[in-house]
């Protein structure tokens, strides 16, 4: 029933953050204690590698798929307030190719030809 609550797209993407994290975890060799449920020091540690490289959005989203997972199987999730500032940081980080131009406001023009 957890499963159903999202929707198939989202699930995909989902399984494909939770399977990044793992490999990374895999990679700094941590131990499955370390994994899931996640110590806050590993969340902000993985957040953090995405600095200067990411969206914020992005690597929000890949945070929430995890927490996600953790709720799932029935784990308490440990990210807190340093979680939310090193997300904030990273966004702040964000490479410029992450960013699209602000569109123009909306006109008085525009408006006439709505109604």
């Amino acid at each position: 029933a957890i499963a159903g609550a999202v929707k198939p797209d989202t699930r995909i993407c989902h399984q494909r953050a939770v399977k990044e994290f793992l490999n990374w975890a895999d990679a700094r060799g941590l131990r499955a204690d370390e994994i899931l449920p996640a110590p806050e020091s590993t969340l902000l540690e993985y957040a953090a590698t995405f600095a200067g490289r990411l969206a914020g959005g992005t690597v929000r989203a890949k945070v929430s798929a995890i927490k996600t997972w953790h709720t799932s199987h029935g784990h308490p999730w440990k990210g807190g307030d340093l979680l939310r500032k090193v997300l904030t940081g990273v966004e702040r980080k964000a490479p410029m190719s992450s960013r699209r131009p602000e569109r123009p406001g909306v006109s008085d023009e525009m408006m006439t030809i709505l109604h």
